[in-house]
């Protein structure tokens, strides 16, 4: 096995029944295998991921096995329908015949449920939403609201004034450190502030 490509010289000997030997040295050209390597988008699970050959130089083909699938395509697009760690492997065939080959582990993570509570939801004054999702798994790292058609906001906690009682659906999206996104909606009820006054 040649560690490395380059021109090596080769020597066969042959010898008889009788004990007669022959020898012959020639040179020999070892070329180089594609030094394969790949990438891929956020490895969420139940969303289709991207995976891309980022192998230097012109080659001819491609052989993934994600999990317990096959594919030829250069970049393939795969499901993870479960979480945990899923073997992925690369063999490349460069122009020259040669084939290189890479593997690793991709982490699909747990899916997060969303969730948050909701305080001061009244009219005229700041309503404030806090997270509650639990990121144990896969740490939240980016935090996007929308209050119905009023407005948005972004980070935890948020605070939103509304002008008008009623019901309000409020989304929460969360996007992890893995890049997976995740969304919650709920419908808040917003409702009128109480009248202060008092007799002396």
């Amino acid at each position: 096995v040649y560690a490395d490509a380059g021109t090596y010289l080769v020597s066969l000997t042959t010898t008889t029944n009788f004990g007669c030997s022959a020898s012959v040295t020639k040179p020999a050209s070892i070329l180089p295998s594609p030094v394969v390597n790949f990438s891929h988008s956020p490895p969420c699970r139940s969303i289709p991921v991207t995976f891309t050959d980022t192998t230097p130089g012109t080659n001819q083909s491609w052989f993934w096995q994600i999990e317990s699938s096959f594919y030829s395509a250069q970049n393939p697009v795969h499901t993870f329908t479960t979480s945990g760690n899923k073997n992925v492997m690369l063999a490349v065939t460069g122009t020259n015949g040669c084939v290189g080959l890479a593997s690793r582990q991709v982490v699909v993570p747990v899916q997060l449920v969303p969730d948050f509570t909701v305080e001061k939801n009244c009219i005229n004054q700041q309503t404030r939403f806090n997270d509650n999702t639990n990121d144990f798994a896969d740490p939240v790292a980016n935090w996007q609201w929308t209050f119905g058609a009023l407005g948005g906001g972004s980070g935890n906690p948020v605070f939103f004034t509304f002008p008008s009682a009623g019901n309000v659906t409020v989304n929460l999206t969360v996007i992890t450190q893995t890049g997976c996104s995740y969304s919650r909606a709920k419908n808040i009820n917003i409702g009128t502030a109480p009248l202060a006054g008092f007799t002396a």
